[in-house]
């Protein structure tokens, strides 16, 4: 929202009460979220419109407003498969928490507006709680995690996904190839414990390249003192592999095209992607400097 300025957002408000996205639909336009209560209740939050709103044309506002609202009420419709989830859902926490993940999604996916519990963890990225249902994965609300409680439902969502490992990592020249289960792209949330069981060795200081393309794929290069000089040309086949790999899988697959450098201290940051015209890297001033100390020449 602090994209828009206080009359931009005004516009904002008044352009959802009137938009053809709602027709047939009673609805309540808050300060920074709309809520549907008739024929169903919901609640979309309005940030990932402001970005979307922020720069674009005011005469492309309406259409812009109403094609968001069309895709996040079409994501809020469960099918049959997804209701039966729900009520699964609505059961002891006994039950849910086998079946709970901690989950990667694209930050624009809609995820963040039926999740405000969300968290973006890294650029393009957030995590949410799935719940495995025996036909459709469904993100857990607000009012689940309520439910059944957020540490209870965090700690049953790591240790699960951490079974998802697989079995089998192909390695080239340090980098790591996994592929497997629809959680596998979201082992980066458990990198650390990841790159010491695959490899053997705990993750040094100097962190870790990371890329997820697709739910079931995930590619690291652990950066270690004995190996440091090979982080360029590890980044560059991360970065045409994981765009090739992103534009393959399909809009349902998707996670990011980017790679991402981890440290405990920084967290995720972006530092490459690949496009028609080749590999481009943006190393941040602290891997640079990571790099610099472990003596790697910087171009």
């Amino acid at each position: 929202m602090h994209l828009l300025t206080p009359s931009q957002q005004e516009r904002m408000r008044h352009l959802v009460q009137h938009s053809p996205a709602f027709e047939d639909m009673q609805i309540v336009v808050h300060q920074d979220h709309v809520e549907v209560t008739h024929p169903e209740q919901w609640e979309f939050g309005f940030e990932s419109l402001a970005r979307k709103l922020a720069g674009s044309p005011d005469e492309e506002w309406p259409d812009l407003i109403e094609d968001h609202f069309i895709v996040l009420i079409a994501f809020a419709e469960p099918d049959p498969a997804e209701l039966s989830n729900l009520a699964d859902l609505q059961g002891p926490t006994e039950d849910v928490l086998p079946r709970t993940y901690v989950r990667l999604a694209a930050a624009d996916s809609g995820v963040a507006e039926k999740a405000g519990y969300a968290e973006v963890v890294a650029p393009g990225l957030l995590w949410a709680f799935a719940f495995d249902g025996p036909e459709y994965i469904s993100v857990m609300t607000d009012k689940h995690v309520r439910q059944h409680g957020f540490e209870q439902l965090w700690n049953a969502g790591l240790e699960n996904l951490s079974r998802e490992l697989p079995e089998d990592f192909m390695e080239v020249e340090g980098v790591y190839f996994g592929h497997g289960s629809v959680y596998v792209g979201s082992l980066p949330v458990i990198l650390p414990w990841v790159i010491e069981t695959v490899t053997g060795a705990a993750v040094e200081p100097h962190g870790a390249l990371v890329s997820m393309p697709a739910r079931n794929q995930f590619f690291f290069y652990a950066i270690r003192s004995s190996n440091a000089a090979g982080v360029d040309s590890a980044v560059h086949e991360m970065a045409l592999l994981s765009g090739a790999n992103y534009e393959d899988s399909g809009e349902e697959r998707q996670l990011s095209p980017l790679v991402y450098w981890w440290s405990e201290a920084t967290g995720f940051q972006a530092v490459a992607h690949h496009d028609e015209t080749g590999a481009h890297r943006y190393f941040p001033d602290e891997l640079q400097k990571v790099l610099s100390d472990l003596g790697v020449p910087q171009t």
